[in-house]
């Protein structure tokens, strides 16, 4: 077996073990291990580096015209479901760098309404960029940072965060969450604010912040109709 499909092997004993069988403790320390080692490179890819101004587009279908309806839900004052990251009951900040990217990546219906708002941070932050490992390797002619299981499981990361599930197939948001969580603990620890990928759509790039407190809204709510 390649170590490629070693890897994508292990990534679906995973997600069956913490889908089907062990919900909170799932059969996982060898995946966790590599994980650990790529958070590792990321962080200290990013460490050091702060972001400034940074602009970002928050979309949520539906008509809304209040800031509280377009930043961060308040998970003690309402329902927060399953999302591609987050676990019900916990919320994030997702937002993205371009409107365009915003909008498809709520995945609305033709003509549904959308919301958008423009928020732009107050303080520096600290982001972990999911993609600077590529772009490194690019720079240094085509050189490997990780080896080639690391490798293997942060593409499929990438894959997993990115790809649209319904809400009828919530129980497949699960294993990312997990992960994503574990991301969340670990980068909190070096005090990063949250960290961005490339979008599926090709159009921009997606940001998960942890919270929004550092965010401020810049201009009306703007509201439009899918294409």
């Amino acid at each position: 077996m390649t170590k490629k499909k070693n890897i994508l092997c292990m990534w679906e004993k995973f997600k069956e073990s913490i889908i089907y069988n062990n919900r909170f403790f799932p059969e996982n320390e060898e995946l966790i291990n590599k994980l650990n080692n790529i958070l590792s490179v990321l962080t200290k890819l990013s460490r050091g580096h702060t972001v400034g101004d940074l602009i970002v587009y928050r979309a949520r279908k539906g008509r809304y015209y209040y800031e509280t309806d377009i930043r961060k839900p308040d998970s003690k004052k309402v329902y927060i479901d399953d999302g591609r990251c987050n676990p019900r009951g916990i919320s994030y900040f997702y937002v993205a760098n371009n409107e365009i990217t915003a909008i498809r990546e709520v995945r609305p219906e033709k003509n549904e309404i959308v919301s958008i708002g423009v928020f732009k941070n107050k303080e520096s932050l600290r982001i972990s960029n999911f993609n600077s490992i590529n772009l490194l390797e690019q720079h240094l002619f085509n050189r490997q940072i990780l080896n080639e299981e690391e490798r293997s499981l942060l593409d499929i990361l990438l894959i997993e965060i990115s790809k649209p599930i319904n809400s009828k197939q919530s129980l497949e948001y699960i294993p990312i969450q997990y992960v994503v969580e574990y991301i969340k603990q670990y980068y909190k620890k070096n005090s990063f604010d949250g960290f961005s990928f490339d979008s599926s759509f090709q159009t921009g790039k997606n940001y998960v912040f942890f919270d929004d407190i550092k965010f401020e809204l810049v201009d009306k709510i703007k509201h439009c109709k899918a294409k």
